[in-house]
């Protein structure tokens, strides 16, 4: 068996190669981008007819507060995420053939990750952008529109308006905000809070009411105030696969703890979900592997796989601070810090934490913009 992280010499797929054809794909997709969005916007129309259809002799004050849930948008790009991956998996078995000097059966699937470059990776990511901002900005315009058009003839007062449009990411949760006073714009924005990565030790703490609880609580009500994004990886599955009842995974989005998808694995990889991952990162790791301080560890206080891809995906999503009590990620704290990623124990982060308040935020916002 062929492992990437041990081998990180092992020649990236040529994407290059695919550049124009990606970017003619790219084109298409942000067409269908914008088709997509009218389409989601319909829905929402159709699943909120009180709200989209009223008639109202006289507004004064409209306040708008909708989350676009992560399934109505993760479907709109499915089909293009398992395009990319085709070609992506394509190109590495035919590599990965070439190499062997024999053709390679699906029963012989190759360990350890996928990857691109960081560049490639960026590319790939502006799409993703292009389509949370699309679909974001059209759901709080539409609304604009919508108000324009039904206010009431005869009113020649503005209503005073106010419209929070919640869009979770894998890159981070974004708020797009709106308040209009007496005709005047006063916030148009998009406010994000800092990202949080959990490792699964930390929600098995929540789950088993064990010492540490009181920790996960101070960043679950942190959470509820919109001052942290909070997310797990898909990697947490393989984590709990020994544990007697995984249902409790089920009850995470209550928590408004999301799970953002994994680095693809050829032997382990779910398609709209899992991601390519990042050249560098591997042969960060693979530096890491092959260190004398990481061969002289006993084995059990290594990191394993499912280590590395929790943290491989948050650096993926450019996501802020990765949380674990794991000693064996806390090792290379220094290392991780050294290569650009926060890794640190929650109560750690709590105490750094610095309040945000959404909400005085926009009245702060709206105070400033009257005084000008």
């Amino acid at each position: 068996m062929t492992n990437f992280f041990s081998t990180p010499e092992f020649p990236d797929f040529p994407i290059e190669e695919l550049e124009a054809e990606l970017e003619q794909e790219h084109a298409e997709f942000k067409s269908a981008i914008q088709e997509s969005s009218q389409k989601l916007l319909a829905q929402l129309k159709d699943q909120n007819p009180e709200l989209m259809n009223a008639k109202i002799i006289k507004w004064n004050d409209i306040q708008i507060s909708i989350t676009l849930a992560r399934k109505q948008r993760d479907g709109i790009k499915l089909e293009y995420h398992r395009q990319v991956k085709d070609i992506a998996l394509k190109d590495i078995y035919s590599q990965i053939e070439k190499e062997l000097g024999q053709p390679i059966t699906p029963a012989e699937l190759i360990s350890g990750p996928s990857f691109t470059s960081l560049s490639e990776i960026k590319k790939l990511d502006q799409i993703e952008e292009d389509y949370e901002f699309t679909v974001g900005k059209g759901t709080l315009n539409h609304y604009l529109t919508w108000i324009n058009e039904n206010i009431p003839e005869g009113q020649t007062t503005r209503p005073n308006i106010r419209i929070f449009v919640y869009a979770p990411s894998r890159y981070g949760a974004q708020m797009s905000i709106y308040v209009e006073s007496n005709g005047m714009v006063l916030i148009d924005d998009i406010f994000k809070p800092p990202t949080v990565t959990f490792d699964t030790n930390v929600v098995i703490e929540w789950w088993d009411n064990q010492d540490k609880v009181e920790y996960v609580e101070k960043l679950l009500e942190l959470g509820k105030k919109f001052e942290i994004d909070m997310a797990v990886t898909r990697r947490i599955r393989d984590d709990l696969l020994k544990r007697s009842s995984t249902t409790e995974i089920n009850d995470l989005p209550n928590l408004l703890i999301r799970e953002i998808g994994a680095v693809m694995r050829l032997n382990n990889w779910e398609a709209g979900t899992d991601t390519i991952g990042i050249t560098e990162f591997v042969n960060f790791i693979g530096s890491i592997e092959n260190s004398d301080e990481f061969n002289h560890m006993n084995k059990d206080k290594r990191p394993d796989w499912r280590d590395w891809d929790h943290i491989h995906t948050h650096y993926r999503y450019d996501r802020n601070y990765f949380l674990t009590w794991d000693g064996r990620v806390l090792h290379f704290k220094k290392a991780f810090e050294d290569f650009g990623i926060k890794v640190m124990k929650p109560e750690e982060y709590l105490s750094q934490h610095q309040s945000l308040n959404f909400e005085g935020w926009v009245n702060e916002t709206i105070s400033n913009s009257l005084q000008n």
